[in-house]
Order: C-alpha cells, then structure tokens, then sequence
C-alpha cells in the first residue's frame, strides 16, 4: 500500500522497450493481506505493464547510488484458467538510467509452464536472459514457489555477482557489463501480453531494499535489515531468513542448540552497535530418552 503511493508510476527501466508503460496499478486484498495489483493494463505494444519506481536513498554518509545491495520481496503468480498469461518484473537501474540487471516471472503461452529468468544488461544496450527454471503457476506450493503461501524471492549485488535466489539454492553469476556501475533505482512492474487474460493471481505483497558496506569510519555488514525474521529449527536442521531456506547463516563447526536434561540457561547477545532489541521466540518440546 504505501509502496501505490510512494511510487513514480510508470517510467520504469526495464531490460527492454517492449513493455508499454501506461497502465494503471491498484490494491486487491485477498487471504487478509493487500496485493499490488495490475487493475488496468492501458493501451499500445503487444506488452501492456504498469510499473513504479524508487529511487535508492542517500546512506548514512549521504551517498547515493550502491555498488552492492540486496533486494527482498514476495510476490504470488497463480493462474486459472491455464490459458492465462502475464509477467512480473522486479530492475534495477543505474545513474546514467542504463538498465542494469533484474528478474522476470513470466508466462507466454497456453497450459501451465511458466519461466524465472535473470535479466542482465549487455553492456550495449540489449540484456542477456538466463533461464533459472519453470514452474507451474497452480495453487500447489509443490509445483509453484509464488503460490498463496510463499512466494517469496531475492536478489543480491557484489558489484558485478549477482546472486539470486531460486528453489532452495542461491546461483551465483558474474556480470561483467555492471562492473562498479552504481545502483539508482529500482523498479517493479506487472504486464500483459497483448490482450490475453491475465492470472486470476498476479501480485507483488512486500518489497525490501537494502543497501550494503557502506564506506564509514567504521563499517557494519548489515547482515539482517530492520524486520528480518530468522528461525532456526534443530529438530529438522533447517535455518530460514525471511522466509528463504539460508543455511549459509550457521558459522562452520558450530552445533544445533540442543537443551540437555535438567536446568539450562540460554544467553542471546547482540553487537554493541545495535540499537533496537530483537524480538525473540524459543520453542522446544520435551522428549524420553
């Protein structure tokens, strides 16, 4: 809701210009939440998208622009019927307004195969497309990552790596055309092709941006932006960041909480830098041994 209306509406910077930016997006609240949502698809090319844009604000030495970022967001992509199509796109542009990398949800066709591909630029105004793999858009969290439940994805910049996040790994891809090309905004859209039906669900529900390292006196890795849920589950060894499987969290050689028989004590220290407490919730379950 504030991302409607905060938002540029409709200059975005995408991989292409294929997309025509004058549609029109709004809010639709279905399974008590709100979802940004494609209202009217507007008029002209065959992709018809509607999108919003912000620009990366100055960091707290009041640079702007990032060299390194992380962008979390979630988003649900459920069509019925299977003749349904449309795209999600989450860009990310640079100073000079060069489009710079991004992904796409998108399905072109009839039946239910639909694509997640990494867009990055060419360095010559085009973008190179890497398929990271279908899916299909049903309401089964097996066969769909975006259905009602989840949905949830990100990206991550070192400079020119980007590292995204798809089906429980996170691939890694060097971007040479990107190299020390500052960020300035990013961009969400959601599109149609032509004038086919759109998913019964096409929505963004939550956008995060995250500017990291940046150059102080003295310098915090922002490993968990404000918000951030972590839970981790000793009894099936599994640890989640923001909703994403993410065992990279866990320090080499450290060992599951375990509470052995008895009294325990469980001390939780955070960095002399923090300003805010976590909230934190601890669950276990007596058992016979």
């Amino acid at each position: 809701t504030k991302a409607l209306s905060d938002g540029k509406k409709n200059v975005a910077i995408l991989n292409d210009a294929s997309q025509s930016l004058n549609g029109t997006l709004g809010i639709e609240n279905v399974w008590g939440r709100p979802h940004l949502v494609l209202t009217n698809r507007g008029t002209g090319l065959i992709n018809k998208a509607a999108s919003l844009t912000f620009d990366i604000p100055a960091d707290s030495t009041g640079e702007r622009g990032a060299l390194n970022e992380y962008i979390w967001w979630r988003q649900i992509f459920w069509v019925n019927p299977a003749d349904q199509v449309g795209f999600i796109k989450i860009s990310v542009s640079s100073e000079s307004g060069e489009f710079l990398y991004g992904v796409e949800t998108i399905k072109r066709g009839n039946g239910l195969t639909t694509e997640y591909n990494l867009l990055t630029s060419n360095g010559m105004g085009g973008f190179n497309l890497r398929n990271l793999g279908t899916f299909w858009s049903t309401h089964y969290p097996h066969e769909n990552p975006f259905s009602k439940d989840g949905g949830q994805a990100d990206l991550q910049r070192y400079n020119d790596e980007i590292q995204v996040f798809w089906r429980g790994s996170y691939p890694k891809f060097t971007v040479p055309e990107i190299r020390d090309k500052k960020s300035a905004q990013v961009h969400i859209a959601l599109g149609a092709l032509d004038d086919r039906p759109l998913p019964t669900h096409m929505y963004v529900d939550a956008f995060v941006y995250a500017k990291h390292f940046v150059t102080s006196m003295k310098d915090i890795p922002n490993r968990y932006f404000q918000g951030s849920s972590l839970v981790i589950n000793s009894e099936t060894d599994t640890v989640y960041l923001n909703n994403l499987p993410n065992l990279g969290q866990i320090v080499d050689g450290s060992m599951w909480p375990v509470f052995p028989p008895g009294q325990s004590e469980l001390e939780i220290i955070q960095s002399n830098w923090a300003k805010k407490k976590p909230s934190v919730t601890i669950e276990f379950e007596e058992r016979w041994i």
